[in-house]
């Protein structure tokens, strides 16, 4: 549901895990620990980044909506 906000997914064919080795690498922690190069790139590419910017989509909204509707409050 994120990804239509901009956020890339982890997992599929094109997420952070399998587009990058480093992404999959990290959550290994002896590949990540003996590879300097790939500790290098890990700490070059901030994970965060894209979420900065992103902004709800409708699917969020209608979550929120529905949220509310139960009684739950508001985000």
């Amino acid at each position: 549901m994120s990804t239509d906000s901009g956020i890339p997914d982890f997992r599929g064919p094109n997420g952070l895990w399998t587009a990058t080795r480093t992404r999959s690498a990290t959550s290994i922690s002896n590949l990540y620990r003996r590879d300097a190069e790939v500790r290098q790139e890990s700490w070059a590419t901030p994970s965060g980044a894209s979420a900065l910017s992103a902004e709800p989509n409708a699917a969020h909204r209608a979550i929120a909506g529905l949220h509310e509707q139960a009684g739950c409050g508001r985000y």
